[in-house]
């Protein structure tokens, strides 16, 4: 990881390893170690993923990026979890969010799922299964958004 929090498991150039399609996310999580954990587990995925340790770090890096993916931390310093999706869905409403938090609870999670997050992981968990996740909205992200514009000239059915 370098002084800016980018890394790559290919010199900067992300691959598509196993199938799965490679995406740019950005991680925003304060915990140094565990952010570094999944940053270099994601980009030797294939993933490019950039670092931020606090959320009004990450809204930056957001407004001047573009990302396939958001993982954020609920509890963060500078601007919490919560209220960065919320701000971050007035602008991007289709960018997918999963929220990876210690709280856990049921409330916990329908308040972050109901604040804009897709996904919501409760922390310890399973480097597999946040994998498994981001997998799961990249191929959400493929899909298209909304009906296509079409126009049909009059016609009668007999």
């Amino acid at each position: 990881m370098d002084s800016i929090g980018n890394w790559n498991a290919d010199s900067g150039i992300a691959a598509s390893v196993s199938g799965v399609r490679s995406m740019h996310i950005l991680l925003i999580e304060d915990e140094p170690e565990l952010g570094a954990y999944i940053v270099r587990r994601l980009g030797e995925s294939g993933h490019r993923v950039d670092y931020a340790a606090r959320g009004d770090t990450g809204l930056g890096l957001v407004s001047e990026g573009n990302y396939d993916l958001l993982i954020v931390d609920r509890m963060l310093p500078g601007v919490d979890g919560l209220s960065l999706v919320k701000s971050l869905r007035k602008r991007q409403p289709n960018l997918p969010v999963l929220f990876l938090s210690n709280l856990g609870g049921l409330d916990d999670r329908v308040e972050g799922l109901n604040s804009g997050g897709d996904d919501y992981l409760v922390k310890p968990f399973s480097m597999d299964e946040l994998e498994a996740r981001v997998e799961a909205l990249s191929r959400l992200a493929r899909l298209p958004i909304g009906w296509p514009d079409c126009a049909v000239a009059p016609m009668t059915i007999w």
